[in-house]
Parts: structure tokens; C-alpha cells; sequence
């Protein structure tokens, strides 16, 4: 049988319907849950969930890409920092509201230990236990948490109408701690950019041509009356906005989390799949990086070329902050 990618399913999309034969070959042939060149995840964290996320609403929430080679591509576009990446698994989707809620009904029966969420080759960047410290003590410690912000927090105590939305309002540790529990770590840097600049490709965003629109991305609300619709259920730009190998919302929706500390010098650094910086002179020693732009961000925070790499203290929680989870092979 003849398999298809969901690159052919990006460019079928902006074919008319009539005249696309492949389109409804990929309509006919996919079930729920079936996505072209994604496979979903079985972690803890979709464990009863139904398959509701996606732009049709029938993809599991914890769908992740195909295993992704790995390669070389250089860092802010700029030949003079190049890096290196090793195979890993990236999810398809920021965390859910949903998927954390699974984390919170179990919590904390099962928190990382030292050394977890490691790249493979880089003990020093799993985590710490002197770290616990930073996470809520129970269950009702940590949706209290989550409630960072009344107007734009996507946490509710109760399952709601937020389930698939992304979860905002994580701290790193948080991330860290759930993607953990998931069975896999938070993405390096060079990691998350090498998906969302497809590769030696080069992109300037995840998509291969074009600047951002409403159709590809999240971003750019301003008017506050409204800006609690407008972060959209995960996927919802899929698969026009989608990067090359298969993530969406890795533009806009939320500023994601990222495995590494801030280093201002970004030396040059070989396989860093397998390099967390843990040890990085900073001026923000600690901060981690975070990348992607959010649903507040203006289109010039969009580009994926680092060129707005951000920091952030990893005990900072915002209304526009997030996450995805890597997975090691």
C-alpha cells in the first residue's frame, strides 16, 4: 500500500477537495487516531484519554513523530554556529490540560529521580533531587499552582471545555517533572530548533514558505477582552503550520520549555542532542531557555532561527508558557 507523509497531506490541503484524489485517499484510509507519519504515544499520560486532539479532533493527544535522524543545521542561521543533533522522538503536541490532569490525579506518587530525564551521552543535565523542593508538596498543592493567572490559565480544577487546550502556567520544573512521569525529558534546544527549522533546511519557520498567518499560527492577540478564546485547542493549524516533521504549534500558542540554561556565548557544540549546558557561564546562571514564541507574541517573535531565544528563572509560571516532551530511542 501506498504510504503517504503528512507533508503530502499539507500540500493536498491547499487543493480544492474535488481535485484532490490523494486527500480523500488519506480521509478514507486514516481511523481515529491515524495520522500519516505519526505514532501515538501509550505514556501514562493518555491512559483513558480519548483520541480528541488535531485540527478533525480524532488524533491522540500524545501522538508523537517518527524517530528524527538527526543531523546538522546551523544556529541562528549563522554558519559560524554550527550543531549537531543525534536521533530522538519529539511529541506532536504541547502538553495538554487533559494529559497534565492525569499527572495531578497521580501526584506525587512518582517524581523524578536523580539523574532522570537525561540525554543518553549527558547524565549532568538530568535532575536533581535537591530540586523537589520547587514542586508543590500533593495533588491540591499543585492545581493551585496551575491557577497562575485567573483570566488566561487553562488549568480548571474539574475537567472543562480546556482539555485540549495546551496547559499554560508551568514552571520548567514542572515540565520537567511531567515529561519525566511520561516516560521521556524535555527537548535540548538544539533539539527542539532542528525540528522546527527542518533541518539543514534552514527554515525561517516550521512551514516552507510564507510569513505567519492566522491559518499556520497562535500569536499576535492584543485585544484582552477576547484573548482567552483565542488560544486554540493543540493542532488546531495543522497541518499548514505544522514543522517538517510533523510537530504543530511549534510557532505561536505557547512558549515551550526547553532542556538547556541560558548561555549567552552558544559555543559551538557537536551532537547536541546530548548537551544541556548545565554548567554554562551566565549572568542568568540557572535560567533556562525557552523558544517559539506565544499566542501574545508579535509575528517578529515567530522566526525560528533563535534569533528571540528567551530565559526565563525556572520557577517562573506565565499565562504564555509551556511545553512538549522529547523521547530518547
Amino acid at each position: 500500500m501506498t504510504q503517504f507523509t503528512l507533508r503530502d497531506a499539507a500540500q493536498e490541503l491547499q487543493r480544492p477537495a474535488t481535485t484532490s484524489p490523494l486527500l480523500v485517499a488519506l480521509l478514507l484510509a486514516c481511523h481515529a487516531g491515524c495520522v500519516p507519519d505519526v505514532v501515538p504515544s501509550r505514556g501514562p499520560s493518555c491512559a483513558g484519554l480519548s483520541d480528541t486532539c488535531g485540527p478533525m479532533g480524532y488524533e491522540s493527544c500524545c501522538a508523537r513523530s517518527l524517530p528524527i535522524a538527526g543531523g546538522s543545521y546551523d544556529r541562528f542561521d549563522d554558519p559560524g554556529y554550527p550543531a549537531s543533533i543525534g536521533r530522538f522522538v519529539l511529541d506532536r503536541f504541547e502538553i495538554t490540560v487533559g494529559r497534565y490532569r492525569r499527572f495531578v490525579a497521580g501526584y506525587p506518587g512518582d517524581l523524578p529521580g536523580a539523574g532522570d530525564g537525561a540525554p543518553p551521552s549527558v547524565p549532568a543535565g538530568g535532575w536533581e533531587t535537591s530540586w523537589n523542593v520547587n514542586l508543590p508538596p500533593d495533588a491540591p498543592g499543585l492545581s493551585t499552582a496551575m491557577a497562575c493567572d485567573p483570566t488566561y490559565q487553562t488549568w480548571t480544577p474539574d475537567p472543562g471545555p480546556n482539555e485540549d487546550r495546551p496547559i499554560n502556567c508551568l514552571t520548567w520544573y514542572e515540565a520537567f517533572a511531567f515529561c519525566v512521569w511520561d516516560g521521556g525529558r524535555l527537548p535540548t534546544q538544539a533539539e527542539w530548533s532542528y525540528a522546527a527549522v527542518d533541518a539543514g533546511a534552514q527554515r525561517l519557520y516550521p512551514w516552507p514558505n510564507g510569513p505567519p498567518d492566522a491559518s499556520r499560527a497562535v500569536y499576535g492577540c492584543t485585544d484582552t477582552t477576547t484573548c482567552m478564546t483565542f488560544l486554540q485547542n493543540v493542532g488546531s493549524t495543522s497541518p499548514q503550520g505544522d514543522g517538517a516533521f510533523g510537530q504543530a504549534d511549534l510557532a505561536g500558542s505557547l512558549w515551550e520549555w526547553t532542556l538547556d540554561e541560558y548561555n549567552p556565548l552558544m559555543a559551538d557544540c557537536a551532537d547536541c542532542a546530548d548537551t544541556s549546558y548545565p554548567d554554562a557561564p551566565s549572568p542568568n546562571d540557572g535560567y533556562r531557555v525557552r523558544l517559539g514564541g506565544s499566542w501574545r507574541s508579535a509575528a517578529t517573535a515567530l522566526p525560528m532561527n533563535e534569533s528571540d531565544r528567551n530565559n526565563l528563572a525556572p520557577y517562573f509560571a506565565g499565562n504564555d508558557l509551556g511545553a512538549r516532551c522529547a523521547r530518547d530511542l
